[in-house]
């Protein structure tokens, strides 16, 4: 936040920089350095809020799998095991910690990015303008959070069905594979073969 917070200081005073050196008819050079100043501030900042967000996206990655593992060495075999089947598990495994792994940290970035933007850009017009500028900005916000909500019960819907269509087939793999020994002695690889391709 602290990054965040840097950068987007210093690309509000470069833009009040610049407004000032244009209104300003003598030609000093102050205003060029400041200006300079300014912008390679705003670059370390940058460079400093995408380390940290890569940086903090595989400490939390590590630290979930790290949960998850202990959980499934910990979990009851007659309460967990036989109730879930193994294709869920893996499709945890595999693809909610990849999920995390890459996509949460850029999303988090990027609304990170976009949300001090928008306080910047909101910043400058209200500088710029008047402050009643405010109130579009009002409605626009909570015209877009109700978007959200709809979007999010969807997504959450389609992101649910998603994985439960993946778990068979991930499930079945995962069976053909710790099989293969007894699938093989009793020559039936390809029915197996038609069973994954079925799913």
């Amino acid at each position: 936040i602290s990054a965040m917070t840097g950068w987007l200081a210093c690309s509000i005073f470069s833009n009040i920089q610049m407004e000032l050196w244009c209104k300003d008819l003598s030609h000093d050079n102050l205003y060029l350095y400041v200006y300079m100043i300014l912008s390679v501030s705003s670059s370390f900042f940058a460079f400093v809020r995408a380390y940290t967000l890569v940086l903090s996206g595989f400490k939390q990655g590590e630290k979930v799998h790290k949960k998850i593992i202990q959980s499934l060495l910990y979990a009851s075999l007659n309460e967990f095991y036989l109730r879930v089947p193994v294709g869920r598990i893996m499709n945890r495994l595999t693809k909610d910690l990849r999920e995390l792994d890459e996509t949460i940290g850029n999303a988090l970035g990027n609304f990170l990015t976009n949300l001090f933007s928008l306080i910047g850009t909101i910043t400058i017009c209200i500088y710029g303008s008047t402050p009643f500028m405010a109130v579009p900005t009002i409605l626009v916000i909570f015209l877009c959070n109700r978007l959200r909500q709809y979007y999010m019960k969807t997504q959450r819907e389609v992101l649910r069905i998603e994985a439960k269509s993946n778990s068979p087939i991930v499930s079945g793999f995962v069976s053909t594979i710790n099989g293969l020994s007894t699938i093989r002695a009793y020559r039936v690889e390809e029915e197996f073969i038609e069973n994954q391709i079925s799913k």
